[in-house]
Protein backbone atom coordinates (compact mmCIF):
# COMPACT_ATOMS: atom_id res chain seq x y z
CA UNK A 1 0.00 0.00 0.00
CA UNK A 2 1.04 3.56 -0.70
CA UNK A 3 1.00 4.57 2.98
CA UNK A 4 3.47 1.81 3.89
CA UNK A 5 5.73 2.76 0.98
CA UNK A 6 5.70 6.47 1.88
CA UNK A 7 6.34 5.70 5.55
CA UNK A 8 9.24 3.41 4.67
CA UNK A 9 10.76 6.09 2.44
CA UNK A 10 10.39 8.79 5.09
CA UNK A 11 11.82 6.69 7.93
CA UNK A 12 14.36 4.73 5.95
CA UNK A 13 13.03 1.55 7.51
CA UNK A 14 11.16 -1.51 6.31
CA UNK A 15 7.43 -1.01 6.91
CA UNK A 16 4.87 -3.83 6.91
CA UNK A 17 1.15 -3.17 6.50
CA UNK A 18 -1.69 -5.40 7.72
CA UNK A 19 -5.42 -5.01 8.16
CA UNK A 20 -6.32 -4.63 11.83
CA UNK A 21 -8.76 -7.56 11.88
CA UNK A 22 -6.33 -9.88 10.11
CA UNK A 23 -3.52 -8.76 12.41
CA UNK A 24 -5.69 -9.48 15.47
CA UNK A 25 -6.42 -12.96 14.15
CA UNK A 26 -2.71 -13.62 13.67
CA UNK A 27 -1.99 -12.29 17.15
CA UNK A 28 -4.49 -14.68 18.70
CA UNK A 29 -3.32 -17.55 16.49
CA UNK A 30 0.32 -17.14 17.48
CA UNK A 31 0.08 -15.92 21.06
CA UNK A 32 -3.52 -16.12 22.28
CA UNK A 33 -6.73 -18.10 22.27
CA UNK A 34 -6.23 -19.27 18.69
CA UNK A 35 -3.39 -21.58 19.66
CA UNK A 36 -5.92 -24.25 20.62
CA UNK A 37 -7.85 -24.12 17.33
CA UNK A 38 -7.04 -25.43 13.87
CA UNK A 39 -9.78 -23.50 12.04
CA UNK A 40 -11.33 -20.43 13.61
CA UNK A 41 -12.87 -17.04 13.00
CA UNK A 42 -11.76 -13.93 14.86
CA UNK A 43 -14.39 -11.21 15.23
CA UNK A 44 -13.44 -7.75 16.45
CA UNK A 45 -16.50 -5.87 17.72
CA UNK A 46 -15.94 -2.18 18.31
CA UNK A 47 -16.50 1.02 16.34
CA UNK A 48 -17.13 -1.37 13.45
CA UNK A 49 -17.00 -5.13 13.03
CA UNK A 50 -13.93 -6.73 11.52
CA UNK A 51 -11.88 -9.86 11.83
CA UNK A 52 -10.51 -12.70 9.79
CA UNK A 53 -10.72 -16.44 9.24
CA UNK A 54 -7.73 -18.61 10.06
CA UNK A 55 -7.71 -22.00 8.35
CA UNK A 56 -4.98 -24.50 9.12
CA UNK A 57 -2.57 -21.82 10.30
CA UNK A 58 -3.17 -19.35 7.47
CA UNK A 59 -5.06 -16.06 7.75
CA UNK A 60 -7.48 -15.83 4.81
CA UNK A 61 -7.07 -12.57 2.88
CA UNK A 62 -7.66 -11.71 -0.76
CA UNK A 63 -5.18 -12.48 -3.50
CA UNK A 64 -4.32 -8.78 -3.73
CA UNK A 65 -4.08 -8.43 0.05
CA UNK A 66 -7.59 -7.10 0.53
CA UNK A 67 -9.04 -7.92 3.97
CA UNK A 68 -12.25 -9.88 4.53
CA UNK A 69 -15.35 -7.85 5.41
CA UNK A 70 -17.00 -9.98 8.08
CA UNK A 71 -19.03 -7.00 9.27
CA UNK A 72 -20.86 -7.03 5.92
CA UNK A 73 -22.37 -10.48 6.59
CA UNK A 74 -26.16 -10.18 6.33
CA UNK A 75 -28.12 -10.92 9.49
CA UNK A 76 -31.80 -11.55 8.92
CA UNK A 77 -32.90 -11.84 12.55
CA UNK A 78 -34.36 -8.56 13.77
CA UNK A 79 -34.77 -6.60 10.54
CA UNK A 80 -32.78 -3.65 9.18
CA UNK A 81 -31.41 -0.81 11.26
CA UNK A 82 -29.25 2.17 10.38
CA UNK A 83 -26.28 2.34 12.74
CA UNK A 84 -22.74 1.64 11.62
CA UNK A 85 -22.50 -0.49 8.51
CA UNK A 86 -25.16 -1.37 5.95
CA UNK A 87 -28.72 -1.96 7.19
CA UNK A 88 -29.14 -5.59 8.22
CA UNK A 89 -25.41 -6.26 8.34
CA UNK A 90 -23.61 -7.77 11.31
CA UNK A 91 -21.79 -4.47 11.75
CA UNK A 92 -25.06 -2.55 12.02
CA UNK A 93 -26.08 -4.77 14.94
CA UNK A 94 -22.89 -5.83 16.72
CA UNK A 95 -20.74 -2.68 16.57
CA UNK A 96 -20.72 -0.54 19.70
CA UNK A 97 -23.21 1.89 18.12
CA UNK A 98 -25.51 -0.93 17.03
CA UNK A 99 -25.36 -2.59 20.42
CA UNK A 100 -26.18 0.66 22.24
CA UNK A 101 -29.02 1.34 19.80
CA UNK A 102 -30.44 -2.10 20.62
CA UNK A 103 -30.32 -1.28 24.33
CA UNK A 104 -31.94 2.15 23.95
CA UNK A 105 -34.66 0.84 21.62
CA UNK A 106 -35.69 -1.63 24.31
CA UNK A 107 -36.22 1.10 26.87
CA UNK A 108 -32.72 1.30 28.29
CA UNK A 109 -31.35 4.41 29.97
CA UNK A 110 -30.51 6.90 27.22
CA UNK A 111 -27.79 8.40 29.44
CA UNK A 112 -25.79 5.17 29.03
CA UNK A 113 -23.42 5.61 26.10
CA UNK A 114 -20.82 2.95 26.87
CA UNK A 115 -21.15 -0.75 26.09
CA UNK A 116 -19.30 -1.74 29.26
CA UNK A 117 -21.98 0.02 31.31
CA UNK A 118 -24.70 -2.03 29.60
CA UNK A 119 -22.91 -5.26 30.49
CA UNK A 120 -22.45 -4.04 34.07
CA UNK A 121 -26.24 -3.64 34.33
CA UNK A 122 -27.14 -7.04 32.91
CA UNK A 123 -28.19 -8.54 36.27
CA UNK A 124 -30.29 -5.57 37.39
CA UNK A 125 -31.59 -4.01 34.17
CA UNK A 126 -33.88 -6.21 32.04
CA UNK A 127 -33.32 -3.94 29.03
CA UNK A 128 -29.58 -4.56 29.24
CA UNK A 129 -30.09 -8.31 29.51
CA UNK A 130 -32.43 -8.27 26.51
CA UNK A 131 -30.01 -6.21 24.38
CA UNK A 132 -27.10 -8.51 25.21
CA UNK A 133 -29.11 -11.60 24.39
CA UNK A 134 -30.41 -10.28 21.07
CA UNK A 135 -27.00 -9.00 19.98
CA UNK A 136 -25.46 -12.34 20.92
CA UNK A 137 -28.11 -14.13 18.86
CA UNK A 138 -27.33 -12.02 15.81
CA UNK A 139 -23.61 -12.72 16.20
CA UNK A 140 -24.38 -16.44 16.55
CA UNK A 141 -26.34 -16.33 13.29
CA UNK A 142 -23.33 -14.95 11.43
CA UNK A 143 -20.93 -17.39 13.07
CA UNK A 144 -23.24 -20.33 12.38
CA UNK A 145 -23.07 -19.75 8.64
CA UNK A 146 -19.28 -19.71 8.75
CA UNK A 147 -19.13 -22.87 10.85
CA UNK A 148 -21.50 -24.66 8.48
CA UNK A 149 -19.48 -23.67 5.42
CA UNK A 150 -15.98 -24.19 6.80
CA UNK A 151 -16.26 -26.66 9.69
CA UNK A 152 -14.64 -24.25 12.12
CA UNK A 153 -13.67 -25.45 15.57
CA UNK A 154 -13.40 -22.04 17.22
CA UNK A 155 -14.66 -18.48 17.35
CA UNK A 156 -12.72 -15.75 19.15
CA UNK A 157 -14.50 -12.53 20.12
CA UNK A 158 -12.39 -9.39 20.58
CA UNK A 159 -12.67 -5.62 20.33
CA UNK A 160 -14.25 -3.15 22.73
CA UNK A 161 -17.64 -4.89 22.85
CA UNK A 162 -15.87 -8.26 23.10
CA UNK A 163 -14.06 -7.00 26.20
CA UNK A 164 -17.19 -8.07 28.10
CA UNK A 165 -15.70 -11.58 27.95
CA UNK A 166 -17.83 -14.51 29.04
CA UNK A 167 -20.86 -12.26 29.59
CA UNK A 168 -21.07 -12.07 25.79
CA UNK A 169 -19.42 -15.28 24.58
CA UNK A 170 -21.57 -17.51 26.81
CA UNK A 171 -24.72 -15.96 25.32
CA UNK A 172 -23.38 -16.39 21.78
CA UNK A 173 -22.62 -20.05 22.47
CA UNK A 174 -26.13 -20.59 23.84
CA UNK A 175 -27.68 -19.41 20.54
CA UNK A 176 -25.20 -21.09 18.21
CA UNK A 177 -27.10 -24.43 17.99
CA UNK A 178 -30.06 -22.61 16.42
CA UNK A 179 -27.91 -21.69 13.38
CA UNK A 180 -25.36 -24.50 13.14
CA UNK A 181 -25.51 -28.07 11.85
CA UNK A 182 -25.77 -30.35 14.94
CA UNK A 183 -22.70 -32.42 14.14
CA UNK A 184 -20.57 -29.29 13.64
CA UNK A 185 -21.80 -27.30 16.64
CA UNK A 186 -20.49 -30.00 18.99
CA UNK A 187 -16.94 -29.23 17.91
CA UNK A 188 -16.96 -25.42 17.98
CA UNK A 189 -15.99 -23.30 21.00
CA UNK A 190 -16.67 -19.58 21.48
CA UNK A 191 -14.11 -17.75 23.61
CA UNK A 192 -13.00 -14.17 24.37
CA UNK A 193 -9.76 -12.92 22.85
CA UNK A 194 -6.91 -13.75 25.20
CA UNK A 195 -4.87 -10.72 24.11
CA UNK A 196 -7.71 -8.20 24.14
CA UNK A 197 -7.07 -5.00 22.21
CA UNK A 198 -3.36 -5.86 22.01
CA UNK A 199 -4.04 -8.77 19.64
CA UNK A 200 -3.72 -6.55 16.57
CA UNK A 201 -0.40 -5.06 17.72
CA UNK A 202 0.98 -8.50 18.48
CA UNK A 203 -0.18 -9.85 15.14
CA UNK A 204 1.23 -6.91 13.21
CA UNK A 205 4.58 -7.37 14.94
CA UNK A 206 4.55 -11.09 14.12
CA UNK A 207 3.78 -10.40 10.45
CA UNK A 208 6.50 -7.74 10.28
CA UNK A 209 8.95 -10.23 11.79
CA UNK A 210 7.93 -12.82 9.19
CA UNK A 211 8.45 -10.29 6.39
CA UNK A 212 11.86 -9.28 7.75
CA UNK A 213 12.92 -12.92 7.94
CA UNK A 214 11.86 -13.52 4.35
CA UNK A 215 13.82 -10.46 3.24
CA UNK A 216 16.96 -11.66 5.02
CA UNK A 217 16.60 -15.10 3.43
CA UNK A 218 16.43 -13.53 -0.06
CA UNK A 219 19.51 -11.34 0.37
CA UNK A 220 22.65 -12.69 -1.27
CA UNK A 221 25.50 -13.68 1.04
CA UNK A 222 28.04 -10.91 1.50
Amino acid sequence: PAVAQLTAKRLGLSVHWANDGAAAAVGEMRHGAGRTFRRFVMLTLGTGVGGCLVLDGEACIGSAGQPPELGAIGVADGGPRHANGRPGSLESFASSAGFLACYHERGGDCAVTDTAAVFARRNTDPHAAAAIDLTARRIAQAIGGLVNALALDGCIIGGGVGAAGAALTDRIASHLPDFTWPLLVRSVTVVPAARGNEAGLIGAAALASDAAGSFRERRPAE
